[in-house]
């Protein structure tokens, strides 16, 4: 179930990445197609392996809501840098993939979008005051997190 688990995220994450350079948001709708997609393999998780789903549901629900709660103090430090509509996405995707994986999928996206946003001051196509679209970065710190854990 993991791989389809982790595809899941991928899938929602390039999906949102589309939407936030056009609309420069997270749509909800987007939002709560992720959480039906995971509904949806939390049930094939029940009927495969019901001994376990109850911890597996609260641990699920436990490192979200741990990401979430973070990921909202950080937004609300970062004066709009990282918007809300991030925060939930990583909530979902954290949901998706655990919190280690969550955790690199924002580092290394960060990471990169700091990259990104050095380059394009140094070469002024944009002023200190321009806001990037996060989640292609969060994209691309997916991506990274997925090539480091399959180099093990």
């Amino acid at each position: 179930m993991e791989p389809v688990k982790l595809l899941w995220g991928l899938a929602l994450l390039a999906a949102a990445a589309v939407a936030d350079v056009r609309e420069r948001r997270v749509p909800n709708r987007l939002l709560l197609l992720g959480l039906a997609g995971r509904g949806a393999l939390y049930a094939a998780e029940l009927l495969t392996g019901p001994e376990e789903f109850g911890a597996v549901l609260l641990g699920d629900l436990a490192q979200a809501g741990a990401a979430v709660a973070v990921l909202a103090l950080a937004a609300a430090a970062s004066r709009g840098a990282l918007g809300f509509g991030d925060v939930k996405l990583l909530g979902v995707v954290c949901l998706c993939c655990g919190l280690r994986w969550t955790f690199w999928c924002f580092a290394f996206g960060m990471a990169a979008a700091a990259a990104a946003s050095i380059w394009l001051l140094a070469v002024k196509k944009v002023g200190r005051k321009h806001r990037l679209a996060l989640v292609p970065y969060f994209l691309a710190g997916y991506v990274l997190t997925a090539a480091v854990w399959a180099l093990g």
